[in-house]
């Protein structure tokens, strides 16, 4: 275990996170919880990494922990519980409105994640919903989302014609936060899968004979299959340095709740040039939440290839804010995605660490002068 995570909060936050991990009645309680703890260390863990309900649910036995710190995880299971509903409602009205449109489209982690591998679907945090469409139905959706209640983050911003040619070059989605209750709270509209600099390659109307089939609420939802959502999953948490132990949760729920055949799991990742994610992976999950690395993963992998990646990845989960959060932590989060390129680099690759939002709020510029924020 890395030294960042020696406290007794981190070690409790882990021991939570691999008891939700474990077969249903195999543990009730966190075993070894430490002595003593600070509980605003431990509630600054729990909600920078989106955990409440799966800390609460190691937690709620323990005397060690105050009444009045398990009755505030409590409050948050409730509100997740709600929120869950929310997503859910939400992925009922967007089948109604899709379907007689015919545009293929996915939903992405989230609740669909939650359904299919958590013993209740309240357990993952629900603050976002994640959606693919077809880049010919994206205008249609977008529509839809607005008449809905939702406004796009890069309007509401007020982006002139540049900044937003910008992040489309660089991105691949566009956020629409909710301005009406009882809606999800943000939902990002992903106009690719892949992004403009990642070796993962999956193009889901290719893919479409592979998908299974989700029931909520009566619908019939297309989803990854099980080896397909693992790399993907695998591919956008190596993505974003693992900053969200939600993230790697996800992994240890799915991998528990079905048996997966890890020759293949690699056979497929090398088809979808993610094998290096995965295996990056799986250091991530042996090294925090002590999962033994499959046989077919670990005959071929090589620790000291990801040494530098590591200890990047360590710094993000122990840091208090996201990996973007000063200039400093851009760079060193620009030179850890360096190395998941796939030949030369792409000079979008670089254009999305160069300037953002962040920069055009801080410092106005007209837009024929766009180019001075490169430069700045």
């Amino acid at each position: 275990m890395h030294e960042a995570f020696n406290s007794a909060e981190w070690n409790l936050v882990l021991g939570s996170c691999s008891l939700l991990a474990q077969r249903e009645g195999e543990t009730t309680v966190v075993t070894n919880p430490p002595d003593s703890l600070d509980e605003s260390i431990l509630r600054r863990i729990v909600e920078r990494h989106r955990i409440a309900p799966l800390v609460y649910m190691g937690i709620k036995d323990l005397s060690l922990v105050s009444e009045e710190f398990k009755a505030s995880l409590r409050s948050r299971v409730l509100a997740n519980q709600m929120e869950v509903l929310a997503v859910k409602q939400f992925m009922i009205g967007f089948h109604d409105f899709i379907a007689p449109l015919g545009y293929d489209h996915l939903f992405l982690k989230g609740l669909v994640v939650a359904e299919q591998y958590y013993d209740d679907p309240g357990l993952r945090s629900a603050v976002d919903v994640d959606l693919w469409v077809e880049p010919a139905g994206i205008d249609a959706v977008s529509q839809w989302l607005i008449a809905m209640g939702y406004r796009a983050d890069w309007g509401l911003q007020g982006f002139n014609h540049k900044q937003i040619k910008h992040l489309k070059r660089v991105g691949h989605e566009i956020c629409f936060t909710a301005t009406k209750p009882n809606l999800p709270t943000l939902i990002e509209l992903h106009t690719r899968i892949d992004s403009p600099y990642s070796k993962f390659v999956y193009h889901p109307t290719q893919e479409k004979k592979t998908f299974s089939n989700l029931n909520i609420g009566g619908m019939n939802f297309s989803v990854m299959n099980h080896e397909d959502q693992f790399l993907y999953l695998c591919v956008h948490g190596t993505a974003h340095a693992w900053f969200r132990l939600k993230w790697l949760c996800d992994l240890t729920q799915l991998m528990h709740r079905v048996t997966l055949d890890w020759e293949r799991v690699r056979g497929r990742s090398i088809l979808l040039n993610c094998l290096e994610q995965l295996e990056f992976s799986w250091l991530v999950l042996h090294n925090i939440l002590g999962e033994k690395i499959p046989a077919p993963i670990l005959s071929t992998l090589n620790p000291q290839k990801y040494r530098a990646a590591l200890r990047h990845v360590y710094a993000c989960i122990a840091a208090e804010k996201g990996v973007n959060e000063s200039d400093t932590n851009r760079i060193k989060h620009l030179l850890y995605n360096l190395r998941w390129v796939r030949g030369l680099p792409r000079f979008s690759f670089f254009q999305h660490y160069l300037t953002g939002p962040g920069d055009w709020n801080l410092v106005k510029l007209p837009e024929n002068l766009f180019f001075l924020y490169y430069i700045l």
